[in-house]
């Protein structure tokens, strides 16, 4: 399975779709659940951080409500 880590989610879906239907042609659907399992770890990764970058900017957006700057 090559890099996925750079490529974009749609990218990451498409791949989770090949292999599911790899999965259902092949003998060896063991590999392919695996890699469907992979991406999905990487695609959560990735809501994880959005989430953590809205968060941020939700609470510094609220901050600087509270306080502003001088």
């Amino acid at each position: 399975m090559k890099d996925f880590e750079k490529a974009s989610t749609a990218q990451l879906w498409q791949a989770i779709a090949d292999n599911a239907e790899m999965a259902q042609k092949h003998v060896n659907w063991v590999e392919y659940l695996d890699n469907i399992k992979v991406l999905c770890a990487l695609i959560d990764e990735r809501v994880e951080t959005f989430q953590r970058r809205m968060r941020t900017e939700q609470l510094l957006r609220e901050h600087r409500g509270v306080c502003p700057a001088p």
